[in-house]
Order: C-alpha cells, then structure tokens, then sequence
C-alpha cells in the first residue's frame, strides 16, 4: 500500500541544499533533517552521522511549521524531488489540505506574497502543467520532478528511483519499500 496523506503521518523531512552562498559557509552540500521527537528514540546514535543538521520537534504541525521557515530562510530558487507530486512536495501539500485544513501550503512557501489559492484550483487551472511537469506552483521558485525530466531524456526499461539511480550515476542505492520505511519508524528500536 502507498502512504494516504489522509492517514499516514509525516515523522520526518530531509532537506538536502546546494549553495554556493553564505548560507551554506562550505559551498557544499547541506543537509538538515527534521524530525517529529517520538522518533528521536528510534535513531539514539546520531554522533556517526557528520555533515548533518538534526531538528526535532513535538508534533507533525511543527514539523511543517519548521519546514517552511526553512524553505524561507533557505530562499532556494529550485525545489527538485523525485516524484514531487506524489511522494515528496506534494504529499506534503496534500497532508497540510487533509490535516491541518492549510489550503495554501504551497502559496506559503512561495517567494512572493500572493492571493493564498487552494491546491485543488491550482490543479485545474493548470491541467497540462501537473501532466507534463510538476504541476505544482510555488510563486518565485522553480519546481522540478526529476522523474518526468529523467522519462523525457532517457529511455530505461524502468523508471523507479533506484534504476535511475544505478543507470545515470552508475550508483546503487537500496530499494526500501515505504511499507518496511513504515515498520522502522512505527517500532522503537534501534
């Protein structure tokens, strides 16, 4: 089964930043990962992880809350996911819609104060968009489905993450099931 934004929480937030600016002093990569505190159990060995920022927070709403102040400080001119509409950015927005009655989710990210317009009006006004591109519309920033980019330059026999992966970068990464993803977070061992 895949994640319903409905039903299924978001525990944690990986944000992944290249910049050659003063945000970033190394002008490398930075990653800062979120985590709602009940999980922070589940990983007690964060000392051997290096080059990564680990925030925690007591609930779900201040997870998202911390997301987008980060989105905002961060200011980043791309936001790039992998299946954005359905897994990353996306689910998100959607999440936000179903939980937190947050309509807006992506107008608040965006770079520019706009008229707050629901997903669902977003959607429908831009058809072609969300079945050619990322379909998804933050204001002053570009958004990128890597997955539509990767079907529309390469051809593959597969276009899972992990095939793209290992047939671009010459890289392999596992391929963990969100039900076994699930079942990590959902137990409280290390």
């Amino acid at each position: 089964l895949l994640p319903d934004p409905q039903y299924d929480r978001v525990h944690a937030i990986v944000l992944s930043v290249f910049d050659d600016d003063e945000i970033v002093i190394s002008g490398q990569y930075y990653t800062r990962i979120l985590m709602v505190k009940q999980h922070q159990k589940s990983f007690p060995n964060f000392e051997g992880i290096s080059n990564v920022q680990f925030d925690f927070v007591d609930s779900e709403k201040d997870l998202f809350s911390l997301f987008e102040s980060s989105i905002r400080f961060l200011d980043p001119d791309i936001l790039v996911g992998f299946e954005i509409q359905k897994d990353s950015l996306g689910y998100l927005a959607d999440r936000s819609i179903s939980i937190f009655e947050n309509n807006s989710f992506l107008s608040d990210l965006s770079r520019v104060p706009t008229e707050k317009r629901p997903l669902d009006e977003m959607i429908e006004h831009d058809q072609y968009g969300w079945q050619h591109d990322s379909g998804l519309h933050v204001t002053g920033r570009i958004v990128l489905n890597i997955w539509r980019i990767v079907r529309a330059e390469v051809k593959l026999a597969s276009y899972s993450f992990e095939n793209c992966v290992a047939s671009i970068l010459k890289l392999r990464v596992p391929c963990i099931k969100k039900g076994q993803l699930h079942a990590w977070f959902s137990k409280n061992h290390t």
